[in-house]
Order: C-alpha cells, then sequence, then structure tokens
C-alpha cells in the first residue's frame, strides 16, 4: 500500500551510495590510511595487543567489572580479620589504660613525695631559721654586753690610772720622811715605831703601785 500523493519514483528503493571522501584518496595516502571497512574492533585489538617475544599462547583480557564480582576472600576469612584485629586492638587498648594508670599512679606517688619532701625542707627552714634569729639575738646581747663591759673596763681604766698618779705623791713625802730622819744626829738616830710605820708605808704604796700598774697593762690587753 502506499500513501495517497506519492509517487512510482518516490516508492523505488534508493540504492546505497558510495561514501564521498573530502579528500581524494592517493595510492601513498590508500597506504598510509587503510579503509574504514578494515578498522574493525576485532582488528584494533589485535593490533594494539601484540604478544610479548617469547609467548605462544593467546593472552586474556578481562573486564575489571568481572574480576569484581568474584571475591577473592569468603565471609568466614573477613570475620576471621575482623575478629583479629578487633582482638589486637583490645589488647593494644589494655596495655594503653594500663601504661596510663601506671602513669598516673606514678605521678601522684612522685607528688605526694615531692609535697613530703618540700613541708619536711619548709620545716627545717623554719627551724634553721629560728635559730639564726635566736643566735643572732643572743649574739647581738653578747656584742651590747661586750660593748657595755669595755666601756665599764675603760672607765675603771681612767680611773685607776688617775689613782696610780695620786700615789705619787704619798710616796714622795714618806721617802722624804725617811730621808729627814736619816739626818739625824747622834742619840736621835732611833729605829723607833715612826721609822718602822713610814718604812712600811713606802712599801704597801711600791706594792699597791705594782699591782696597779700590772693590772692597767692587762686592762689594755684584754680592751685590744
Amino acid at each position: 500500500l502506499t500513501s495517497p500523493g506519492m509517487s512510482c519514483s518516490q516508492m523505488a528503493p534508493k540504492t546505497p551510495r558510495t561514501p564521498r571522501m573530502a579528500t581524494p584518496l592517493t595510492p601513498s595516502l590508500s597506504r598510509a590510511l587503510p579503509p574504514i571497512a578494515q578498522e574493525t574492533v576485532g582488528n584494533r585489538l589485535s593490533r594494539s595487543y601484540t604478544l610479548p617475544p617469547g609467548v605462544s599462547h593467546a593472552q586474556n583480557f578481562y573486564n575489571p567489572a568481572r574480576n569484581a564480582v568474584y571475591a577473592r576472600f569468603s565471609t568466614d576469612d573477613w570475620k576471621k580479620s575482623n575478629t583479629a584485629n578487633f582482638g589486637v586492638s583490645e589488647k593494644e587498648r589494655a596495655e594503653a589504660e594500663r601504661l596510663r594508670a601506671e602513669a598516673w599512679r606514678t605521678v601522684r606517688a612522685t607528688d605526694q613525695r615531692t609535697k613530703a619532701r618540700q613541708s619536711d625542707a619548709s620545716k627545717r627552714l623554719n627551724e634553721r631559721l629560728e635559730d639564726i634569729q635566736f643566735w643572732r639575738r643572743e649574739l647581738q646581747k653578747e656584742s651590747q654586753l661586750n660593748h657595755d663591759e669595755s666601756e665599764n673596763l675603760s672607765e675603771h681604766l681612767r680611773v685607776l690610772e688617775n689613782a696610780l698618779q695620786h700615789t705619787a705623791k704619798p710616796l714622795k713625802i714618806s721617802e722624804e720622811c725617811l730621808m729627814n730622819r736619816e739626818k739625824r744626829i747622834g742619840i736621835d738616830q732611833v729605829h723607833d715605831n715612826v721609822e718602822r710605820q713610814l718604812i712600811k708605808e713606802v712599801e704597801v704604796i711600791k706594792r699597791c703601785q705594782g699591782d696597779m700598774q700590772k693590772l692597767i697593762d692587762k686592762a689594755k690587753v684584754q680592751l685590744k
């Protein structure tokens, strides 16, 4: 059946035309570019994948998606691997917790020892500070006493030197009296009690002068 309005020329089957190329083929271009009919998939694969030297059999090519369908390990292997990994992880976690607890115990023990030693050191320092303050007060007290004693000794030394100077006049008078008694003539040269007392007085004064001079020398050495 034909549709109305269609001519016989339009109803005739069309013969296939030869494909027209943009560039006319020359012998050199034909050798360089084979016809399109020869460029099939099989020809391309055979040209692309050549056998390596020394290999006599054909090389098989598989689609990567096809390889993914076939698993290399079973589900049991996967479960066993996960179980082993979980066990290792649990052991490592337990070891880490043990190390953490041990480190924490070490930190607390070290802190306690440090605090105890610090408290003991602070106590000893306070005791030492109290001892130093006590001996400092004692030293200041002794220094003040020494100063007072030196002042008193200097005062008494001055008094003693003054007393020694005052003994010179009585000694001179007693010696003059004895010299005047030696000028007596005849029966007046009597060794009476007055002469004995004068001699005794001279001896006592000279002995006292000697003792005072010793004390003066000793006091000067002590003051130095």
